[in-house]
């Protein structure tokens, strides 16, 4: 599974925010695309839930129209904060309702947060970061987290990661 990178979470997508043209940059200037290699570092989710792999890599684009910084995945786009000093952060929730015609009703919900720092703010060629799931529910849950691997709810899950930029977009 793919953090913050256009994710099928519990089988649905779940990205949030709408790019231009479907080439992977939302809005403003390019900083770059940028390939991220994240490792698990912390799970209260149980192993392998929801198809959660302990190393994953993926593609994104980054760009900036101030004051909004964009973690783009080619699908979407999520809208966060970058500093002069390099620190950036970007955040979204996504959530996922079980069928309806499922009794009892459930909806699995994923709070998800990328942060980090560009080692240097000025040409933004390499970042150091946190990749940050956590999952709840709200109502009857049992047989969606049984479904999904799931150990309990809430669970959370942690990356480290670091982003190389590949290109200039």
């Amino acid at each position: 599974m793919r953090p913050l990178a256009c994710l099928v979470f519990l089988a649905l997508p779940a990205c949030s925010s709408a790019l231009a043209d479907g080439d992977g940059r939302a809005f403003g200037d390019d900083l770059g695309r940028f390939q991220v290699t994240a490792l698990l570092d912390e799970s209260t989710c149980g192993p392998g839930a929801v198809g959660w792999d302990e190393r994953v890599e993926f593609d994104i684009v980054l760009s900036e129209e101030e004051p909004t910084f964009y973690w783009n995945t080619g699908a979407a786009a999520v809208a966060g904060t970058l500093e002069p000093n390099g620190a950036f952060s970007a955040q979204a929730e996504v959530a996922r309702p079980s069928d309806q015609s499922a009794t009892p009703l459930c909806t699995l919900v994923r709070s998800e947060k990328a942060s980090g720092l560009f080692t240097d703010p000025t040409r933004t060629r390499i970042a150091d970061g946190r990749l940050e799931y956590r999952i709840t529910g709200e109502g009857e849950c049992g047989e969606m987290i049984l479904e999904n691997g799931l150990a309990a709810l809430p669970c959370s899950l942690a990356y480290d990661f670091t982003a190389t930029r590949i290109s200039d977009r």
